[in-house]
């Protein structure tokens, strides 16, 4: 009930982002520190993300600090910019604010326990991206969730292609996956170019891995594919 209700949605101009808050509460109030800001600010309406960094929301009744929220926002390229899928994700879970939150500059703080997480049954996770202008684009990254208990693997593969404003090819990068053990179940899969290309449309194919093996929890099923954030850079 005291819970603090957060949203990220893209500003008016699909430049950057817009964090929202709000409480259910309305006797409570809400203040909010900006990146590098150590005293919070009363909070009204909505915040205009303008750099990256860490943002806390502290939520205060009766002069007591009630809840606090932290969130972690990267502004990469695409933030902002459009994103179509060619594959929707799962109703289950649509991701913050929709399709849209694959590009919204946050990746989740908490592991699978977050509104951040857009969700694949089974299905390939297929979506071009729009930077609306022609774009220096260095390289991809894709944060994805490796959870096989509840039956989410990271992808087998992934394409990338790159085109420019007049939709001409660009190139192409493919790479089959193999993710390090290393007991982190968020994972950053990277994709470098070898030169800054001047890139409009961004088309991203991330392969579903597949049937899970026999032994593991849920043999015989497909895996889920989860991804919380695409950043350009």
């Amino acid at each position: 009930f005291y819970s603090i209700q957060s949203a990220i949605s893209p500003n008016a101009s699909h430049s950057g982002v817009v964090w929202s808050l709000n409480s259910k509460y309305p006797d409570a109030k809400i203040f909010v520190a900006l990146p590098g800001q150590s005293e919070p600010m009363p909070f009204t309406g909505s915040i205009d993300v303008s750099r990256s960094g860490m943002y806390t929301a502290r939520l205060i009744h009766d002069g007591r600090d009630v809840q606090e929220l932290k969130q972690i926002f990267t502004l990469h390229k695409a933030v902002g910019r459009k994103v179509t899928f060619i594959t929707p994700p799962s109703s289950k879970y649509p991701g913050n604010g929709g399709s849209y939150g694959i590009i919204n500059g946050a990746v989740s703080p908490s592991g699978m326990r977050s509104p951040e997480w857009l969700g694949w049954d089974g299905e390939d996770m297929n979506l071009s991206i729009d930077l609306e202008k022609s774009t220096d684009v260095s390289g991809i990254r894709i944060h994805i969730l490796d959870l096989p208990g509840a039956w989410i693997y990271p992808p087998s593969e992934v394409y990338a292609e790159l085109r420019d404003e007049k939709n001409d090819f660009l190139v192409e990068a493919r790479i089959g996956l193999k993710l390090p053990d290393n007991g982190n179940t968020q994972k950053t899969i990277h994709l470098d170019f070898s030169k800054p290309l001047k890139a409009r449309y961004v088309k991203l194919m991330v392969k579903n891995y597949g049937l899970i093996p026999s032994g593991k929890p849920g043999a015989g099923h497909m895996a889920w594919l989860f991804s919380d954030e695409v950043e350009l850079y």
